[in-house]
């Protein structure tokens, strides 16, 4: 006769498994809500570390892969980006986040026509969807074809989404173009425009875009990055009185924007305000080093500033202060015979 196997141990068990599954599920929803917050903080390394643990524990998770993609994009990384984003989107073909990623990353690359047409698969799984539209125009734009980009922006005001950062870039579109009273009056908009406050709407939008655009989401940065924008603007129709009011304006809001204050030096140069442009060149050159190695622009400005330097200082006759600027820029550009020659002419009458 057969043993009657017993049902308590075998419910035992199964409550046991029950609980191991729920266990499993609670820990990837909670480690990949973790990843998150290290991503929206700006802690990539942490993020991708909590990612790859989400993605050991379950390979199918469409939006760990799509966020993942996101944390090499913003680190450079888009041929790492490419293989994560393509793979969400193989989990789940109608991720519309993850097309739009992808077409970003290829724009990266320059690569357009898959761009555009992750773009416009993104377009066909949700026509109404603002990021899609936005990126089509970056895409525009990084093809030079402006009035395409033009196009593609009209429609993000169009469909509600009317925010700075879209004027600004409208305004470069103009700039582009040599159309300059057009793009300065739309760099004014984004002035006109960031000093409000930003809406809960707004924000989801500037949250979206300003990784990959170098706008924080921050009402002071919002108006130092359009001052900025529309004193270059000025600058570059000939008008500079209101290129360095506005120069001023922008680094009042944020003292760390080193191309504002690169060309404000300029123009003090030129004026023949020596204090003011050594001041402002100096303090190019002193940028905290951890903002230095986030600013791509910098070493160049910084090498530049050198040189601005040095030349005001031997016009000055200030010999020694010159020569170390020359030394500085000679070490930055990695050895210049205009320097070699400067500090060879110094040295000879500094220890004379």
């Amino acid at each position: 006769m057969m043993e009657r196997i017993s049902s308590k141990p075998t419910l035992f068990l199964a409550v046991i498994l029950l609980l191991c599954g729920c266990y499993h599920h609670r820990s990837e929803y909670y480690y990949y809500n973790k990843a998150n917050l290290y991503l929206n903080k700006g802690d990539l390394e942490a993020a991708l570390e909590v990612y790859q643990e989400v993605l050991e524990r379950n390979p199918y998770h469409a939006g760990a892969h799509n966020n993942l993609g996101v944390v090499y994009m913003r680190k450079n990384l888009y041929s790492e980006a490419i293989v994560e984003l393509a793979r969400a989107l193989e989990l789940d073909p109608n991720y519309k986040e993850a097309c739009n990623n992808l077409a970003v990353a290829y724009k990266e690359m320059k690569a357009f026509a898959k761009a555009q047409e992750m773009a416009r698969r993104a377009l066909a799984i949700d026509p109404n969807y603002l990021q899609a539209y936005r990126t089509t125009a970056q895409i525009y734009f990084a093809r030079e074809d402006y009035d395409k980009a033009e196009e593609y922006f009209r429609q993000v005001i169009k469909r509600g989404a009317d925010t700075p950062v879209i004027h600004i870039q409208l305004g470069l579109i103009y700039q582009r173009s040599k159309k300059m009273r057009d793009a300065i009056a739309q760099f004014r908009r984004a002035v006109d425009m960031s000093q409000r406050d930003i809406t809960a709407e707004e924000m989801l939008l500037v949250y979206y875009y300003f990784p990959f655009y170098g706008i924080a989401p921050h009402k002071e940065k919002r108006l130092a990055v359009a001052y900025g924008f529309l004193a270059a603007a000025y600058l570059e129709d000939g008008q500079e009185e209101k290129a360095a009011d506005n120069f001023v304006k922008c680094l009042d809001y944020d003292r760390d924007d080193v191309k504002s204050r690169y060309a404000l030096a300029g123009l003090y140069r030129d004026r023949g305000e020596d204090q003011q442009a050594l001041e402002h060149y100096g303090r190019v050159t002193e940028l905290d080093e951890g903002l230095a190695h986030s600013i791509p622009e910098y070493r160049d400005l910084e090498a530049k500033s050198h040189r601005e330097l040095a030349l005001l200082y031997e016009r000055l006759e200030r010999d020694g202060e010159a020569l170390h600027h020359w030394g500085e820029h000679d070490r930055l550009v990695g050895g210049s015979a205009e320097a070699q020659h400067h500090k060879n002419k110094l040295r000879s009458k500094v220890y004379e």
